[in-house]
């Protein structure tokens, strides 16, 4: 069985961890398995097959023109030798650039959303031009899908609302259990950031973009902010400056850290009392099923993803309010009885996400192949009784 997929460059993120995994588990199964994009993947194996499109331009717009252009023809081209047996798009734009080769090859084409691509857009301003043409490239690339899998059910109906999508079914990530486990990790970071033992961290991972509202966390860590008391922001993005700022004009920089990117994710985790995700939206956030993975309490902001995955209300707050976070972190650090039933709450989570998705995958995709020769072979039937 042989399938494509397609991804502009290795840059990271959720939707690229995710992609991988699914390329990985295609190749223990025997799948032949090629990948158009700008650079290689950190994959090796002997029926992985790279394609690689060509940097023309650096300016990114002219690049995204280019890329979502040419690599639909280059895509066409790539089936006509390869003859393959399902396309699979990460992300609603890369379904979209499937359109052409799928209309001409009639393809199975599978596609998998993580998070609201266009609500993304809205959060960092881009213009009504660009949104209403990312909206076309979603409705076009969705509605040629033969199958679309989402990971929580506010996708699905986000899906619905905005386009009439009915078909969407969900797929829920997992907790990635040989990666995030708990660590032995506490007295490292102790000794790293010269705190007493008994200090209490308060942690965030990831981007310091405008969605992640990480200056809520910070407004509502001054409120609470003691000697015991520290937070650990880990990770980098354009509101760095700005979160910089507010931490000094606070007065709390003492007690705040800016790690910036690490690679001991993992030990991080282990190493905090409790992670906090104050966005004000999510599609379903794999740094809380890391936490979970590694057995660290969490918090997050009720909306969207967040509020599927921690599900309790102890587990969250009203989003974009320091008060309610505030609220929460101050009885969190007063009460040990609450940061046990927290932890507790938290186990019961992991729970829910600890199953084995590289199968799953496999067999959507192994599914929609066999849909196309059955398919292929009544359509053959057809014609010879005619």
């Amino acid at each position: 069985m042989k399938i494509l997929t397609i991804y502009q460059t290795n840059e990271g993120g959720g939707y690229f961890k995710r992609l991988c995994r699914m390329m990985e588990a295609a190749l223990n199964e025997g799948m032949e398995v090629h990948y158009i994009s700008t650079g290689r993947f950190p994959i090796s194996h002997s029926r992985l097959y790279f394609h690689k499109l060509p940097m023309i331009f650096k300016k990114k717009s002219l690049f995204y023109i280019y890329f979502f252009s040419f690599s639909q023809l280059y895509l066409a081209y790539l089936n006509y030798i390869y003859k393959f047996d399902a396309f699979v798009a990460f992300g609603s734009a890369y379904a979209f650039v499937f359109f052409l080769a799928k209309y001409i090859f009639n393809i199975p084409l599978i596609t998998f959303i993580r998070g609201d691509w266009i609500r993304e857009l809205h959060s960092k301003g881009r213009s009504r031009t660009q949104i209403w043409f990312s909206e076309f490239m979603e409705r076009t690339g969705l509605s040629k899908s033969n199958q679309i899998y989402v990971v929580t059910s506010d996708l699905k109906k986000v899906l619905f609302d905005r386009y009439g999508i009915e078909k969407a079914r969900i797929l829920r990530n997992d907790i990635d259990t040989l990666r995030f486990y708990p660590r032995d990790s506490r007295a490292r970071f102790l000794s790293e950031f010269d705190v007493q033992p008994d200090a209490f961290f308060i942690g965030f991972i990831g981007p310091f973009d405008p969605i992640k509202r990480v200056d809520v966390l910070i407004r509502a860590f001054e409120e609470v902010c003691s000697e015991r008391c520290w937070l650990m922001l880990v990770g980098a993005g354009r509101d760095e400056k700005a979160l910089r700022e507010l931490v000094t004009n606070s007065g709390i920089e003492r007690q705040v850290v800016f790690t910036g990117w690490r690679e001991d994710v993992p030990e991080i985790f282990s190493a905090i009392d409790l992670l906090v995700l104050p966005s004000e939206y999510e599609g379903c956030p794999g740094v809380l099923l890391e936490a979970l993975g590694c057995e660290t309490p969490c918090i997050g902001s009720d909306v969207g993803g967040i509020a599927e995955v921690l599900k309790y209300k102890d587990l969250l707050f009203d989003p974009l309010s320091v008060e309610s976070l505030k609220e929460k972190l101050s009885l969190i650090l007063n009460s040990p009885t609450c940061y046990d039933r927290l932890k507790g709450l938290c186990l019961k989570r992991k729970e829910m996400f600890v199953f084995d998705w590289n199968e799953e995958i496999v067999a959507l995709i192994r599914r929609a192949s066999n849909q196309k020769r059955e398919d292929t072979q009544s359509a053959q039937t057809i014609y010879i009784n005619i």
